[in-house]
């Protein structure tokens, strides 16, 4: 991956909105991740936009101060774009963690193929980074089913990653 000053410039941004958050139940802080998550992508896309919306994935859902005007304005509209899309809208308190995640589901059907690489790649690293939790299974099914629908060629060999990494889990 070539660290161009706009995907620098995100991973700045990324790592100060993130410092001091830790992934779930882990020391590990969280800007691990999209660093992790960029490594993925970087083998099937040398695309600064896509990368740099990498690293910002979960700022607009998993920060306080940074919008998503801001994001447009540091980063231009395709990335601010494919970062929204990303992010799971507020929802009601009331609805479990399934419900959730399948209107995140029916949100990426309508996503551009660029925020469905992005989401292979986040959910790649999720299950290669942590144990695979079984009631979950269907969500990273729903995501496997939404990039088939699309037969995103670029995507095909991640997609293959990613089926094969949870058959084995």
């Amino acid at each position: 991956m070539e660290l161009t000053p706009k995907i620098r410039k995100a991973l700045r941004v990324a790592a100060t909105l993130h410092d001091g958050q830790h992934r779930r139940n882990s020391p590990v802080p969280v800007i691990v991740h999209p660093f992790e998550v960029a490594l993925v992508v970087s083998d099937y896309t040398k695309d600064e936009d896509i990368i740099s919306s990498v690293f910002l994935h979960d700022v607009l859902e998993d920060t306080q101060g940074y919008s998503y005007e801001k994001m447009v304005e540091d980063f231009g509209d395709r990335v601010a774009d494919i970062v929204q899309s990303l992010t799971d809208e507020p929802l009601p308190d009331e609805l479990t963690w399934d419900q959730k995640h399948q209107k995140y589901l029916e949100n990426l059907k309508n996503s551009s193929d660029e925020a469905v690489l992005v989401c292979l790649a986040d959910k790649f690293a999720n299950v290669s980074h942590d144990q695979l939790n079984l009631d979950r299974v269907w969500y990273y099914q729903g995501v496997i089913d939404v990039a088939k629908e699309r037969e995103l060629t670029k995507n095909t060999k991640l997609l293959e990653r990613f089926i094969e990494l949870l058959q084995k889990s």
